[in-house]
Protein backbone atom coordinates (compact mmCIF):
# COMPACT_ATOMS: atom_id res chain seq x y z
CA UNK A 1 0.00 0.00 0.00
CA UNK A 2 1.20 3.87 -0.84
CA UNK A 3 -0.29 6.78 0.82
CA UNK A 4 -1.36 10.21 -1.19
CA UNK A 5 -1.08 13.14 0.36
CA UNK A 6 -3.22 15.61 -1.50
CA UNK A 7 -1.89 19.58 -0.63
CA UNK A 8 -1.80 21.65 -3.54
CA UNK A 9 -4.51 23.96 -2.41
CA UNK A 10 -3.95 27.69 -2.05
CA UNK A 11 -6.21 28.44 1.18
CA UNK A 12 -8.36 30.95 -0.53
CA UNK A 13 -10.62 31.39 2.24
CA UNK A 14 -7.39 31.98 4.86
CA UNK A 15 -7.10 35.05 4.23
CA UNK A 16 -3.42 36.28 5.90
CA UNK A 17 -3.24 33.82 8.49
CA UNK A 18 -0.10 32.35 8.44
CA UNK A 19 2.15 34.21 6.51
CA UNK A 20 1.99 32.76 3.45
CA UNK A 21 2.21 29.11 4.63
CA UNK A 22 0.50 26.49 2.99
CA UNK A 23 -2.64 24.94 5.46
CA UNK A 24 -0.68 21.78 5.80
CA UNK A 25 2.31 23.55 7.13
CA UNK A 26 0.42 26.32 9.46
CA UNK A 27 1.74 25.03 13.20
CA UNK A 28 -0.63 23.83 15.73
CA UNK A 29 -0.14 22.55 19.15
CA UNK A 30 3.51 22.96 18.27
CA UNK A 31 3.86 21.04 14.92
CA UNK A 32 2.80 21.54 11.69
CA UNK A 33 -0.48 20.10 10.80
CA UNK A 34 0.53 17.39 8.06
CA UNK A 35 2.67 16.06 10.91
CA UNK A 36 -0.13 14.63 12.87
CA UNK A 37 -1.16 12.71 9.82
CA UNK A 38 2.32 11.39 8.65
CA UNK A 39 2.64 10.36 12.64
CA UNK A 40 -0.28 8.26 11.66
CA UNK A 41 1.16 6.90 8.21
CA UNK A 42 4.22 6.57 9.80
CA UNK A 43 3.16 3.31 11.88
CA UNK A 44 1.03 1.78 9.51
CA UNK A 45 1.48 -1.68 8.81
CA UNK A 46 2.23 -2.82 5.18
CA UNK A 47 2.64 1.16 3.54
CA UNK A 48 5.47 1.24 1.79
CA UNK A 49 6.34 4.75 0.51
CA UNK A 50 4.26 8.23 1.07
CA UNK A 51 3.73 10.75 -1.42
CA UNK A 52 2.66 14.36 -1.47
CA UNK A 53 1.06 16.37 -4.27
CA UNK A 54 1.86 20.03 -3.61
CA UNK A 55 1.75 22.88 -5.90
CA UNK A 56 4.91 25.01 -7.66
CA UNK A 57 4.05 27.60 -5.49
CA UNK A 58 4.75 25.97 -2.48
CA UNK A 59 6.96 23.57 -3.37
CA UNK A 60 10.21 24.56 -1.50
CA UNK A 61 8.31 25.04 1.45
CA UNK A 62 7.14 21.15 1.54
CA UNK A 63 10.62 20.15 0.48
CA UNK A 64 12.13 21.84 3.67
CA UNK A 65 9.42 20.64 5.79
CA UNK A 66 10.45 16.73 4.34
CA UNK A 67 13.39 17.39 4.90
CA UNK A 68 13.39 16.95 8.16
CA UNK A 69 9.92 15.68 8.97
CA UNK A 70 8.72 12.55 10.97
CA UNK A 71 8.33 10.20 8.27
CA UNK A 72 11.77 9.63 6.10
CA UNK A 73 11.31 8.24 2.47
CA UNK A 74 8.43 11.08 1.76
CA UNK A 75 8.41 11.48 -2.27
CA UNK A 76 7.15 15.08 -2.95
CA UNK A 77 5.16 15.64 -6.55
CA UNK A 78 4.87 19.26 -8.23
CA UNK A 79 1.67 19.48 -9.96
CA UNK A 80 3.25 22.75 -12.00
CA UNK A 81 0.26 24.97 -10.79
CA UNK A 82 1.43 28.64 -9.38
CA UNK A 83 -1.86 30.28 -8.33
CA UNK A 84 -5.24 29.48 -7.59
CA UNK A 85 -7.15 30.00 -11.31
CA UNK A 86 -4.29 27.34 -12.26
CA UNK A 87 -5.32 24.94 -9.88
CA UNK A 88 -5.87 21.08 -11.09
CA UNK A 89 -8.32 20.18 -7.94
CA UNK A 90 -7.95 17.30 -5.75
CA UNK A 91 -9.35 14.71 -8.37
CA UNK A 92 -7.13 16.57 -10.98
CA UNK A 93 -4.31 16.31 -8.53
CA UNK A 94 -4.93 12.59 -7.90
CA UNK A 95 -4.52 11.46 -11.66
CA UNK A 96 -1.38 13.57 -11.71
CA UNK A 97 -0.23 11.78 -8.82
CA UNK A 98 -1.25 8.38 -10.51
CA UNK A 99 0.27 9.00 -13.45
CA UNK A 100 3.85 10.78 -12.77
CA UNK A 101 4.01 8.34 -9.98
CA UNK A 102 2.93 5.28 -11.99
CA UNK A 103 1.17 4.24 -8.53
CA UNK A 104 0.07 0.69 -9.10
CA UNK A 105 -1.05 -0.49 -5.70
CA UNK A 106 -3.61 -0.36 -3.30
CA UNK A 107 -3.68 3.77 -2.61
CA UNK A 108 -4.85 5.36 1.01
CA UNK A 109 -5.32 9.28 0.21
CA UNK A 110 -5.96 11.78 2.40
CA UNK A 111 -5.80 15.64 2.77
CA UNK A 112 -3.04 17.33 4.03
CA UNK A 113 -5.18 20.06 5.84
CA UNK A 114 -7.03 17.80 8.41
CA UNK A 115 -6.27 16.51 11.57
CA UNK A 116 -7.68 13.37 12.17
CA UNK A 117 -8.41 12.67 16.10
CA UNK A 118 -9.19 8.93 15.79
CA UNK A 119 -6.75 5.83 14.47
CA UNK A 120 -6.47 5.61 10.51
CA UNK A 121 -5.04 1.71 11.57
CA UNK A 122 -8.13 1.18 12.11
CA UNK A 123 -9.53 2.21 8.39
CA UNK A 124 -6.86 -0.18 7.01
CA UNK A 125 -7.93 -2.96 8.72
CA UNK A 126 -11.42 -2.35 8.05
CA UNK A 127 -10.23 -2.17 4.18
CA UNK A 128 -8.62 -5.24 4.52
CA UNK A 129 -11.37 -6.94 5.79
CA UNK A 130 -13.79 -6.12 3.17
CA UNK A 131 -11.56 -6.07 0.30
CA UNK A 132 -13.30 -3.16 -1.51
CA UNK A 133 -12.92 0.85 -1.88
CA UNK A 134 -13.41 2.56 1.25
CA UNK A 135 -13.77 6.00 2.62
CA UNK A 136 -13.95 7.36 6.29
CA UNK A 137 -17.59 8.31 7.86
CA UNK A 138 -17.88 11.15 10.59
CA UNK A 139 -21.31 11.57 12.14
CA UNK A 140 -21.61 15.81 12.29
CA UNK A 141 -24.43 17.51 13.92
CA UNK A 142 -23.83 21.14 12.88
CA UNK A 143 -26.47 22.25 10.11
CA UNK A 144 -24.11 24.51 8.54
CA UNK A 145 -21.03 22.23 8.21
CA UNK A 146 -23.56 19.54 6.72
CA UNK A 147 -24.20 21.63 3.91
CA UNK A 148 -20.50 22.49 2.83
CA UNK A 149 -19.32 18.56 3.49
CA UNK A 150 -20.26 15.60 1.60
CA UNK A 151 -23.13 13.87 2.84
CA UNK A 152 -23.97 10.19 2.66
CA UNK A 153 -26.19 6.97 3.42
CA UNK A 154 -25.14 3.59 4.73
CA UNK A 155 -26.78 0.28 4.87
CA UNK A 156 -27.20 -2.12 7.68
CA UNK A 157 -23.72 -4.12 6.33
CA UNK A 158 -21.59 -0.60 5.76
CA UNK A 159 -22.18 -0.17 2.01
CA UNK A 160 -22.83 3.52 0.93
CA UNK A 161 -26.47 3.93 -0.50
CA UNK A 162 -26.23 6.81 -0.95
CA UNK A 163 -24.23 10.01 -1.84
CA UNK A 164 -23.78 13.69 -2.45
CA UNK A 165 -21.04 16.75 -2.21
CA UNK A 166 -22.37 19.74 -0.58
CA UNK A 167 -25.73 19.01 -1.27
CA UNK A 168 -28.26 21.87 -0.26
CA UNK A 169 -30.17 19.42 1.40
CA UNK A 170 -27.88 17.01 3.17
CA UNK A 171 -28.36 12.81 3.18
CA UNK A 172 -28.21 12.54 6.46
CA UNK A 173 -25.91 13.31 9.85
CA UNK A 174 -23.19 11.13 8.37
CA UNK A 175 -20.20 13.26 6.14
CA UNK A 176 -17.63 12.04 4.46
CA UNK A 177 -13.88 14.19 4.95
CA UNK A 178 -10.59 13.20 2.83
CA UNK A 179 -9.91 10.16 4.08
CA UNK A 180 -10.30 7.00 1.52
CA UNK A 181 -8.52 3.62 -0.04
CA UNK A 182 -8.78 3.03 -2.97
CA UNK A 183 -8.14 -0.65 -4.44
CA UNK A 184 -5.16 -0.63 -7.41
CA UNK A 185 -7.48 -1.90 -9.27
CA UNK A 186 -9.74 1.74 -9.05
CA UNK A 187 -6.86 3.44 -9.98
CA UNK A 188 -7.54 3.62 -13.38
CA UNK A 189 -11.32 4.57 -12.69
CA UNK A 190 -9.90 8.11 -11.65
CA UNK A 191 -9.06 8.89 -15.46
CA UNK A 192 -12.47 7.11 -17.03
CA UNK A 193 -14.43 9.08 -14.10
CA UNK A 194 -11.89 12.76 -15.87
CA UNK A 195 -13.22 11.63 -19.12
CA UNK A 196 -16.81 11.56 -18.89
CA UNK A 197 -17.03 15.15 -17.58
CA UNK A 198 -16.23 14.20 -13.96
CA UNK A 199 -15.52 17.36 -11.68
CA UNK A 200 -11.42 17.58 -11.01
CA UNK A 201 -12.59 19.93 -7.91
CA UNK A 202 -13.40 18.32 -4.48
CA UNK A 203 -12.53 14.11 -4.38
CA UNK A 204 -16.46 13.66 -2.59
CA UNK A 205 -17.61 14.26 -6.37
CA UNK A 206 -15.36 11.20 -7.62
CA UNK A 207 -16.54 9.09 -4.63
CA UNK A 208 -20.18 10.26 -6.00
CA UNK A 209 -19.59 9.01 -9.29
CA UNK A 210 -17.45 5.93 -7.75
CA UNK A 211 -20.24 4.69 -5.33
CA UNK A 212 -22.66 3.70 -8.47
CA UNK A 213 -20.28 1.78 -10.69
CA UNK A 214 -18.78 -0.02 -7.75
CA UNK A 215 -19.09 -1.24 -4.34
CA UNK A 216 -17.40 1.00 -1.81
CA UNK A 217 -17.64 0.94 2.35
CA UNK A 218 -17.76 3.86 4.79
CA UNK A 219 -15.85 3.19 7.98
CA UNK A 220 -17.62 4.56 10.56
CA UNK A 221 -14.67 6.71 12.58
CA UNK A 222 -14.69 7.21 16.65
CA UNK A 223 -13.95 10.39 16.75
CA UNK A 224 -13.73 13.14 14.67
CA UNK A 225 -10.89 15.70 12.86
CA UNK A 226 -10.12 19.27 12.42
CA UNK A 227 -10.38 20.72 8.99
CA UNK A 228 -8.09 23.53 8.91
CA UNK A 229 -10.18 25.07 6.33
CA UNK A 230 -10.76 28.60 7.99
CA UNK A 231 -9.34 31.12 10.26
CA UNK A 232 -12.15 29.93 12.84
CA UNK A 233 -11.50 26.15 11.86
CA UNK A 234 -7.74 26.82 12.36
CA UNK A 235 -7.91 29.01 15.57
CA UNK A 236 -10.69 26.32 17.37
CA UNK A 237 -7.89 23.29 16.39
CA UNK A 238 -5.02 25.57 18.08
CA UNK A 239 -7.21 26.21 21.18
CA UNK A 240 -7.73 22.43 21.58
CA UNK A 241 -4.61 20.81 20.91
CA UNK A 242 -2.23 23.50 22.68
CA UNK A 243 -1.51 27.15 20.49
Amino acid sequence: MKALVLAAGYGTRMQHVGGGLPKPLLPVGGQPVIDYLFDQLAALDGLDEALVVTNDLHYEQFAQWSSCACCTGIRLLNDGTRCNEERRGAVGDLQFAIESAALDDDLLVAGGDNIFRFQIASLVTFFREKGADVIAVLHESRPERLVRSSTLRLDEVGRVTAFAEKAPTPLSDLICPPLYIFRRETLPRVQEYLTTGGSSDAPGHFIEWLHRETTVYGFLAPEGRFDIGSPESYREACELLGD
